[in-house]
């Protein structure tokens, strides 16, 4: 048990480190004890595979008692006797070196790696099809069974068909855009999440750092190719084109009233079946789309509450969290905040 530093008249707590292998159900199989010297865990919402981590080394022992071709494990942070997980990994080498202390398991990625391999059939909807079906369909055929999806009742009005060959990763992200969810992900525990885009504004337990002593943030915004409008359109709709446009509002700095003119975004979707859903797509995507964002980065000590797209509270604005690492040996991590400015409805088809 180590103990690491909060900063500048916070104090310290005790720490320990531990994992947990699991299999793809997530039941346990036995413990692990890896050093802590240099790991490090980064969760990028916007990266292929969103969790990884860097430098597992485990014992020849440990190394010898899990299969590395099949097994995960589960990293454990124990903060002042509380048990808190920080992601469910797989093995991406198998590195057993003959005459050393430590098995090298080399980088660790989560359970997005199934998801980057082609499917070996086709999935397809049906008009009137339910979007979450389908889902369900493609990560259960994966194996997966944590799953904690939330169905909105959203369905396509069109055939939607991916045809054997194309990845799981892409169906997901696709049926995702249809529903209006956020993009799918693995949370701290290892269970496949699907949710709808929320207003940031109305979650009840944003972590907050208000009053916390943290590095400074910095604030950045990208205002030059920023989307200040977003249009959905499926062009194949039977009857009419259906289409609708959402504009960034006025108070964002990329608005089009801040700089006079529009940046446009267009998505062309098959399966939209009316203007409010492809407003719930337009909406979907502006809240994923960190390039249309104001965001900060700050530095803090660790905090293992934080998950995929949290609630942060930081100078008294919520934003959501889209990028995290966290190094286990110092006890500290980075942030990257960003604030999903409201959508107002303008026009549809």
């Amino acid at each position: 048990m180590d103990s690491v530093a909060l900063g500048p008249g916070v104090g310290r707590v005790a720490i320990n480190v531990y994992a947990e292998v699991v299999n793809r159900s997530l039941d346990v199989l036995g413990v692990v004890y890896p050093e802590r010297r240099d790991l490090t865990i980064v969760n990028d919402s916007k990266a292929t595979i969103m969790r990884r981590v860097d430098g597992v080394a485990l014992t020849r022992s440990d190394y010898k008692s899990l299969n590395p071709a099949a097994d995960l494990l589960r990293l454990i942070v124990e903060v002042d006797g509380r048990r808190r997980p920080l992601g469910a990994f797989y093995f991406t080498t198998d590195d057993d070196p003959v005459g050393v202390d430590y098995g090298l398991g080399g980088p660790m990625v989560d359970a997005g790696l199934v998801l980057s391999f082609d499917t070996t059939r086709s999935y397809s909807l049906p008009p009137g099809g339910s979007i979450v079906s389908l889902i369900q369909d493609v990560v259960t055929d994966c194996g997966f069974t944590r799953l904690a999806i939330t169905d909105t009742g959203a369905y396509v009005y069109d055939p939607v068909t991916f045809p054997a060959g194309t990845t799981k990763r892409s169906i997901l992200a696709k049926l995702a855009d249809l529903g209006g969810y956020l993009p799918p992900y693995f949370d701290n525990d290892g269970t496949f999440v699907v949710r709808p885009v929320d207003n940031i504004d109305d979650d009840p337990t944003p972590l907050d750092y208000t009053d916390t002593r943290i590095a400074k943030p910095v604030a950045s915004a990208n205002l030059l190719d920023a989307p200040n409008v977003y249009r959905v359109v499926n062009n194949g709709a039977p009857n009419a084109e259906v289409a609708a446009l959402a504009y960034v509002d006025a108070s964002a700095p990329w608005s089009r009233e801040a700089r006079g003119f529009d940046v446009v975004k267009t998505i062309n979707q098959q399966g939209i079946k009316d203007y409010g859903s492809a407003l719930r797509m337009a909406e979907a995507l502006a809240a994923r789309d960190a390039a249309s964002y104001a965001g900060w980065e700050f530095d803090g000590p660790l905090d293992a509450r934080h998950d995929t797209f949290s609630a942060v509270r930081l100078n008294d604005v919520v934003y959501r969290e889209v990028y995290w690492s966290a190094n286990l040996r110092a006890g500290t991590m980075q942030h990257r905040l960003v604030r999903t400015m409201p959508l107002k409805e303008n026009t549809g088809g």
